[in-house]
């Protein structure tokens, strides 16, 4: 007797609701790493940088069976996932030392000053593209950062479907509680709002990025009201 058939049922139960807590735990992960970022007044120190690259690298670890070993996922979908991965690869190709020859057909530029620098150091055959890397690896570890945030995202929105505001909750949340906070600030007599951050340009800027979507949800009752009228 083929017991598959059986529990069936249940597996389909447990992976699904073993695929919500996933999508809670992440969406809960990236609430607090951007409420932590704007605690901290937006600071790039390298402490701050440090604790979120840990974090957000634990995280796509944990969801990376997700991501390339779903059955469920399209080809669209794959190609959207390695294209936001290949930002990174690309970056990281600034830092691959390159013959010189090669190096001035891709970067004429950085080989004359390879060129150059063979007159002092004459044991210089190769280089990289990038004239400082130590700079290129701090931000490609940013870029890193950049594409799992996309793609951690992308995935609470692709299996979120039929809640297709869930991914907005982190943004919405913190906005609200920065735009909350500036009202306080200006009405208090502070007269210089600019809620839990050192600089009012990136006070602006997290706003700038909430208030669209608080708009968009204001606006789309109306449009589903004008959706299921139009249907009838």
């Amino acid at each position: 007797m083929d017991h598959r058939g059986v529990f069936a049922p249940c597996l389909v139960t447990t992976d699904r609701r073993l695929g919500h807590l996933w999508i809670f735990t992440l969406l809960a992960v990236l609430c607090c790493l951007l409420s932590y970022s704007a605690v901290n007044a937006g600071n790039d120190s390298k402490g701050v940088w440090n604790l979120t690259l840990v974090i957000l690298g634990a995280s796509g670890i944990a969801t990376g069976r997700h991501l390339f070993f779903n059955d469920n996922r399209d080809n669209l979908a794959r190609i959207a996932i390695v294209a936001a991965l290949l930002f990174p690869v690309y970056a990281a190709c600034q830092l691959v030392p390159l013959p010189e020859t090669l190096l001035r057909i891709v970067s004429p530029t950085r080989g004359e000053m390879t060129s150059s620098l063979r007159a002092m150091i004459p044991s210089l055959r190769f280089a990289p593209i990038t004239v400082g890397p130590t700079r290129t690896w701090l931000h490609l570890s940013r870029i890193v950062a950049y594409a799992l945030l996309f793609v951690s995202v992308r995935e609470i929105a692709r299996r979120a479907k039929d809640h297709p505001w869930l991914p907005t909750i982190p943004i919405m949340l913190v906005g609200g509680f920065e735009a909350a906070l500036g009202l306080y600030q200006f009405f208090g007599g502070d007269g210089s709002p600019s809620g839990t951050y050192a600089s009012r340009d990136h006070f602006a800027g997290c706003l700038e990025m909430t208030w669209p979507f608080a708009i968009a949800y204001g606006v789309s009752p109306l449009a589903r009201v004008n959706w299921i009228e139009a249907r009838r």
